[in-house]
């Protein structure tokens, strides 16, 4: 009977080990290409992921994330939180995690053997900008499409520290200065030249392989919320 008890024991442990590396699996496997991405499973590892990115054809199929300790935490450590030399993706505390502000950051490495966002570089070969362009976030609660409009390099800088981007003036300026850097430097989209401080941004930064004081941006504006929950209020002054 004693011996029955244990292997019952020793039965229930392993299953327990079972579920558990399981679900560590199904984190680590997610991909937005089957359209759903299992927030609760991400969290059991990391709570600091808020969202996931999909960006089609650029190979960029990852977690977000956004530390509560330095906005620079995930340049150098992965989404488990173990020290990586690709780091993760990763938006700053000025961010909102519901993706409500004007613009919103997402910070990349492009330069690596595991870079997260080298594929974004496809933008600036006409054809690929022509053809692609679609761009989806993953909420807990929703899932939000996005158009590439804009690729250009600049001087590194922070974008969320030198523009006012909850000024009107501040977000005009910005879209001013995306639109003339993308046709000096890069691509913009016909059809997006009315681009507003109403509308929503998601832009990507991530490094110059070619010149470490350059930073290259690729942005996009919001087209779709399916859940129809991102909304702000804009300040004109």
């Amino acid at each position: 009977m004693k011996r029955c008890r244990l292997s019952v024991i020793a039965l229930m442990l392993g299953m327990v080990v079972m579920v558990t590396g399981c679900a560590s699996k199904q984190a680590k496997i997610q991909t937005a290409t089957r359209g759903r991405i299992d927030f609760e499973a991400l969290a059991e590892t990391n709570p600091e992921v808020f969202a996931w990115i999909y960006v089609p054809g650029a190979d960029v199929d990852f977690p977000v994330l956004q530390s509560a300790e330095s906005d620079t935490y995930y340049e150098d450590h992965d989404w488990q939180k173990n020290e990586s030399e690709s780091g993760s993706l990763y938006t700053e505390m000025a961010n909102l995690m519901n993706l409500c502000d004007f613009n919103t950051i997402i910070h990349g490495k492009s330069v690596g053997e595991e870079a997260m966002l080298s594929g974004l570089y496809h933008f600036q070969e006409e054809n690929f900008f022509n053809q692609n362009g679609q761009v989806y976030l993953y909420l807990p609660d929703n899932v939000l499409t996005y158009e590439v409009i804009s690729c250009y390099t600049e001087e590194r800088h922070s974008i969320l520290r030198d523009y006012d981007l909850v000024d009107f003036r501040g977000c005009e300026q910005y879209i001013e200065d995306m639109q003339q850097l993308s046709q000096e430097t890069g691509r913009y989209r016909e059809g997006w030249e009315a681009v507003t401080p109403y509308h929503f941004l998601l832009s990507f930064v991530t490094d110059c392989p070619d010149d470490v004081d350059k930073q290259y941006v690729v942005s996009a504006v919001l087209v779709k919320d399916a859940a129809g929950t991102i909304k702000r209020t804009v300040y004109e002054y």
